[in-house]
């Protein structure tokens, strides 16, 4: 019986599924007060030198262009998810270093444009690992261990 175990645990084969990663590392941008002010964010994340995102949006407080809450986001060239007080990039993971840079135009009370470049966020996450198809398997899997937020200045 002990000759029996011992052979069929020497290097047998394990069966791995397909699963794919849903690795994401969210990057949210969000204001310090109750909702992001009305005007053209823009927003560009690079990730290890690379671009991963450089796009824009417009935040409105037309009732016409909003459907619901204000402000809302009128206008993008950003793949992101909105929201009246943050906007959250889903970027790739692995990255050993991400620099975000947010700036904003508006026009104040006497209508006049103002530029607002908000200070650059440099994070350097660490992740967690884990493979979904079993141990020993690929892919490997990255999410990072906390949440890369960025605050706006309060009324931003």
């Amino acid at each position: 019986m002990l000759l029996f175990l011992s052979l069929i645990s020497c290097d047998t084969p394990f069966m791995c599924t397909e699963m794919g990663c849903g690795s994401t590392a969210p990057i949210r941008i969000e204001s310090a007060g109750d909702s992001l002010q009305e005007g053209t964010y823009s927003f560009r994340i690079d990730g290890d030198d690379e671009t991963l995102a450089d796009c824009q949006v417009r935040m409105s407080m037309d009732t016409e262009e909003c459907a619901g809450e204000q402000p809302c986001a009128a206008e993008s060239t950003c793949n992101a998810i909105y929201a009246t007080n943050a906007i959250t990039f889903t970027i790739s993971p692995g990255a050993t270093e991400y620099v975000v840079s947010v700036s904003l135009e508006y026009q104040d009370e006497n209508d006049s444009i103002q530029n607002i470049d908000f200070d650059h966020r440099t994070f350097t996450p660490e992740y967690n690992e884990f493979r979904p198809n079993g141990e020993g398997c690929d892919p490997v899997c990255l999410t990072p261990k906390e949440e890369l937020t960025v605050t706006l200045s309060d009324g931003f």
